[in-house]
């Protein structure tokens, strides 16, 4: 490696430029610079990273896009709603910031005050999800050895939360009062809950009671075949909560497929009892729909025979909101409800 100076002539003058020259065992390189110094300390950093083993020419550096499309493509296998979320982030947040860069730009300050920024707008969760995704991009590029450096994203500190003052003493600031702590307005009272099942109509009526009563999800209680509900002697019953349904729009969807998967968890393989009055619905439910699945749907065709899409649930939720003044039942909102009991 060597640093040489050299006459030019531009604009009918005569200048002197410095270079860097080296060689990289394959081809020779050659970067000019206005100043002698920093010449040389680009050639020292070369040099460092040559010893080092971390050299990369700069026409081999990927840019950010490059690698993470190629990342997107290998988590193709994943479950659709988690390969949307990824999706989701890298097109909303790290594309629009570093999807053009070569690697080498991308630097741990320049993440940090990123970061910083991001804090402001997006919660903690987000900006952990966007750090967690940028640091799994460059995971991919050093793997197929397309980095050699450390990892910037695992590098930068993430922003702290901050604390706010105390002003009012008299208020409770305990833990409860996090950012993603329940109200009150976030969970239905008993003459909530009465007045909405009185205005839902029968199939819903029971979806809701099930909600309330056995905490499950939405997924949980559509993809809920007849085979995994059993009714007892006593009048009471149990389900075996074993599959859950996605909406999800997986690779190359044009629009949402319906897919049944098991639980994420191990926990989220569970049994779970109901009471006499619920075990009464269903029973009448069952007459009414002796398919395999306990809610069924014909609305869309789907990949699953009779999977319901739940848009009837959420018609009829807002129908019985505008008859009994109560806040719109979603899924959260009844597994909040269940959680409050």
């Amino acid at each position: 490696m060597a640093v040489l100076t050299i006459e030019k002539e531009k604009k009918g003058k005569r200048v002197r430029v410095f270079a860097a020259d080296w060689y990289d065992g394959i081809k020779r390189h050659r970067k000019e610079f206005k100043t002698k110094q920093a010449a040389q300390d680009f050639e020292a950093t070369v040099r460092t990273r040559k010893r080092d083993g971390v050299y990369m020419p700069v026409e081999e550096i990927p840019t950010f896009a490059d690698v993470a499309v190629k990342l997107l493509a290998s988590k193709e296998s994943l479950r659709p709603g988690s390969w949307r979320n990824a999706d989701t982030i890298l097109r909303r947040h790290l594309l629009k910031r570093w999807g053009q860069m070569r690697l080498d730009r991308v630097t741990v300050p320049d993440i940090e005050a990123w970061a910083r920024e991001l804090a402001q707008r997006r919660s903690a969760g987000t900006v952990g999800n966007v750090m967690a995704l940028g640091g799994a991009i460059f995971d991919q590029a050093i793997r197929h050895s397309q980095w050699m450096r450390p990892n910037p994203f695992r590098i930068a500190e993430r922003p702290a939360k901050g604390v706010e003052e105390i002003s009012d003493t008299e208020r409770d600031h305990g833990d409860d009062e996090g950012e993603d702590a329940i109200t009150e307005d976030e969970i239905y009272r008993p003459e909530e809950m009465a007045a909405l099942l009185a205005n839902a109509d029968e199939s819903l009526r029971v979806m809701f009671t099930m909600a309330v009563q056995t905490g499950m999800r939405r997924g949980e209680l559509l993809a809920l075949r007849w085979s995994n509900v059993t009714f007892q002697p006593d009048g009471s019953g149990t389900v075996r909560v074993r599959h859950s349904v996605t909406w999800a729009k997986g690779p190359g969807d044009e629009k949402p497929t319906p897919r049944l998967y098991p639980p994420k968890t191990k926990s989220g393989l569970r049994t779970i009892p109901f009471a006499g009055s619920t075990a009464t619905l269903l029973k009448a439910s069952r007459l009414r729909n002796p398919g395999d699945l306990v809610f069924p749907g014909d609305a869309v065709p789907t990949s699953v025979p009779n999977l319901c899409c739940g848009d009837c649930a959420r018609c009829q939720a807002r129908s019985a909101k505008a008859c009994v003044g109560v806040p719109q039942p979603t899924a959260l909102f009844l597994l909040r409800s269940h959680c409050a009991r």
